[in-house]
């Protein structure tokens, strides 16, 4: 502000309802240099507020972020446990359902991923060193994204065939949503054989699968 007095700065802060000013002296002379000199102490003062006021919006963005990622982990936690207890209560009828099969040439699950299309579209399923490293990875690890669907996919085996309606499979017994952010896409890997033929099959997360 320019006046007879000289050159002040009126500073304002809001927030909601509450609203302050403060007068700042930046010179007692009224001169073209004093207000060249209020000019540029005010858009220096502009820009370390909008600089001042990003900073705090990206920390409390941060913030939320962690305590959603925190929430996340700790449901995965629990679903992954839920998991492990239905699989072992699976796995003695899916290995009668594994020997059925192979005694009839039937359908049997060799390899199933279930999770973030991202994370499983970056294997070559046709390279047998691609599948030993997916087969290596440590699926315990809430940010491999991906869960081994094995065993509850061959629970679903009946008469040698296999079939998926076009829904989520998260929500399949044995399956969940591994994805630390829900809003993430997924799929399905499937290596399988049927007779003395081996097959794959790659499907999204809502897409319809019939393996017969």
């Amino acid at each position: 502000l320019s006046n007879t007095a000289g050159v002040s700065l009126l500073a304002e802060y809001q927030r909601g309802d509450f609203s302050f000013g403060l007068p700042l002296m930046l010179t007692s002379h009224n001169t073209a240099k004093g207000t060249i000199v209020g000019l540029l102490v005010s858009l220096v003062s502009v820009v370390c507020t909008i600089k001042w006021h990003r900073r705090s919006l990206l920390k409390k963005r941060d913030e939320r972020k962690k305590k959603r990622l925190l929430k996340r982990s700790k449901e995965l936690e629990e679903a992954m446990t839920i998991t492990k207890e239905s699989n072992k209560i699976l796995n003695e009828f899916v290995g009668r359902s594994i020997v059925q099969e192979r005694e009839s040439e039937g359908l049997v699950i060799l390899d199933a991923y279930y999770g973030i299309e991202d994370q499983l579209k970056k294997f070559d399923f046709d390279s047998q060193l691609e599948l030993d490293h997916l087969r290596s990875l440590d699926l315990s690890n809430l940010e491999s994204q991906v869960i081994d669907v094995v065993i509850p996919l061959q629970f679903q085996v009946q008469n040698s065939s296999l079939a998926l309606a076009d829904t989520t499979k998260s929500s399949l017994p044995g399956f969940y949503d591994p994805s630390l952010e829900k809003s993430s896409k997924l799929c399905l890997f499937v290596r399988y054989s049927l007779g003395d033929q081996v097959c794959l099959a790659l499907v999204d997360d809502y897409e319809a699968l019939t393996l017969k």
